[in-house]
């Protein structure tokens, strides 16, 4: 995740495909990624001024979202995992 925070929107285009689930008049970019039969990944990435402002990660398990993680703007940065099915928060640098 933090390889992407700060990174022109163009970069991110070019290095995870020119393709991105997008809404007209959105600054967010979508990306699905399967992993296995039952695994999927969704990255959300936050677009301010043409760069990556913030980054969410969305785990699936047979399509039931299991785990966030996401970016927590602090003095120093944090990313916050929330594990959707005990409610557990793990908090890492």
């Amino acid at each position: 995740m933090k390889k992407y925070l700060g990174k022109q929107e163009y970069e991110v285009l070019k290095e995870l495909g020119s393709n991105p689930l997008r809404f007209p008049g959105s600054d967010v970019l979508f990306y699905r990624f399967s992993r296995g039969l039952i695994f999927t990944d969704e990255i959300v990435f936050f677009i301010e001024d043409g760069r990556v402002a913030d980054i969410a990660i969305t785990e699936y398990i047979l399509g039931i979202a299991v785990k966030n993680i996401f970016y927590q703007p602090t003095e120093k940065m944090e990313f916050v995992e929330a594990n959707l099915l005990s409610k557990k928060k793990h908090i890492f640098s």
